[in-house]
């Protein structure tokens, strides 16, 4: 049994999502809560910017993914096609066949769903005809299949053919997790998560809160290289509304596990930092118009309420964005309360979730994609303070 203590590093994520959207976002992941005009302060008023040429219509690309040899993907009804038709616990390899397309890590943004959903045409065959243009990963996880992941490029106006074959997988070993505090307390709000080593895309997790998970946290996987990410999260309610916020950072690692052995990491995660951040921009025709494109109408209020919010990313090189988290408060609905979520109203400053320690690229990007970025370095239970023009 190998033994692997990690490094510490420090992050918060969490997200909320209110029931008023969702009938207009459901393709987003992290799509703005909508609210009525009694539920939010009104927002700042601002200098509106000089309006925009007529945006150019967005053009898409295609691609269709074919199961090859003997398996379980190659059957009448065997191929599932994407993580949210998974019926089994994300704690456990498939038993079935699951195909995974999803957006290269490096090529993701915070609110939109990094995660395909396309259509059978016939057994082993599944086609995506609306993709935005990029790089995705394509993989089969899968008992008699080996997980072998592509990475393919997805170019605007054509169909993209890709085949997977189903090989031999190697054969399983254990993964054992043993997370706690960085006093070495025990504590149920902690996620696990299994990502692929070499294209960053999670394969499994232990959610934080999970019923009837105990230490440690124990996956059965196939042999390879993965990377084990530990980190705090909040507790939220079932409308999104923050019960308790984030109490610990984020550490991560990576690791082989070997078949038939088992492979152990001690994971004790710090506390994280802060950013006491301010965005200055002046919001114009140009947000709103993008905003109605992706969203419809959604009222005069909400409309000018989420133009008015810059959407906030921590970046790393060759890696997903992590989430700059901040509180914001819903009035007198069911959804009232404090809720959080990677975003800051322009023209005010504010003091953010725990984040992790490390060096970043702060991004923040307003509907119509103007954006501006900033190296920042955060410091282990420090709080930095940043202000940011988007031009």
């Amino acid at each position: 049994m190998s033994n692997t203590r990690l490094p510490a590093a420090a992050l918060a994520q969490s997200g909320a999502c209110v029931l008023a959207f969702l009938a207009a976002a459901a393709a987003a992941f992290l799509a703005p809560e909508l609210a009525a005009r009694s539920q939010l302060e009104a927002p700042p008023a601002s200098t509106r910017a000089p309006a925009a040429a007529p945006r150019e219509a967005p053009r898409f690309g295609s691609l269709r993914v074919r199961a090859t040899g003997e398996g379980r993907a190659t059957e009448p009804g065997g191929l599932e096609f994407a993580k949210s038709a998974w019926s089994e616990a994300r704690r456990t390899w498939p038993s079935g066949a699951r195909l995974v397309v999803e957006r290269a890590p490096e090529e993701r943004a915070i609110d939109v769903s990094p995660v395909m959903a396309g259509s059978q045409e016939r057994a082993g065959v599944v086609a995506f005809e609306r993709l935005e243009p990029g790089r995705y990963v394509v993989g089969l996880l899968a008992r008699d299949a080996a997980w072998e992941p592509r990475v393919v490029l997805v170019r605007p106006d054509e169909w993209t053919e890709v085949e997977l074959a189903c090989t031999t997988p190697p054969a399983n070993g254990t993964l054992l997790v043993d997370a706690a505090l960085a006093s070495g307390a025990r504590s149920d709000a902690l996620a696990v998560r299994i990502e692929d080593a070499a294209t960053g895309v999670e394969l499994l997790a232990q959610e934080a809160f999970a019923w009837g998970a105990s230490p440690p946290a124990t996956f059965e996987l196939p042999a390879g290289r993965y990377r084990v990410v530990v980190e705090g999260a909040a507790s939220v309610g079932y409308h999104g509304t923050l019960e308790s916020e984030r109490a610990a950072g984020r550490v991560e690692e990576l690791v082989t596990v070997e078949p038939g052995r088992a492979t152990r990491v001690e994971a004790r995660v710090p506390g994280g930092a802060r950013l006491k951040l301010t965005v200055h921009a002046a919001i114009g025709e140009r947000e709103r118009a993008a905003f109605l494109a992706r969203f419809g109408d959604q009222g005069e209020w909400n409309l000018d309420f989420f133009t008015h919010r810059a959407t906030l990313e921590l970046c790393r090189p060759g890696r997903a964005p992590l989430p700059a988290d901040f509180r914001y408060e819903l009035g007198t609905t069911s959804a009232a309360g404090t809720h959080v979520r990677p975003a800051l109203t322009v023209g005010t400053t504010q003091v953010s979730e725990l984040l992790p320690a490390g060096r970043f690229t702060l991004v923040a990007r307003l509907t119509s994609g103007r954006s501006v970025e900033r190296e920042i370095e955060l410091v282990e239970g420090a709080t930095l303070e940043v202000v940011l023009a988007i031009e």
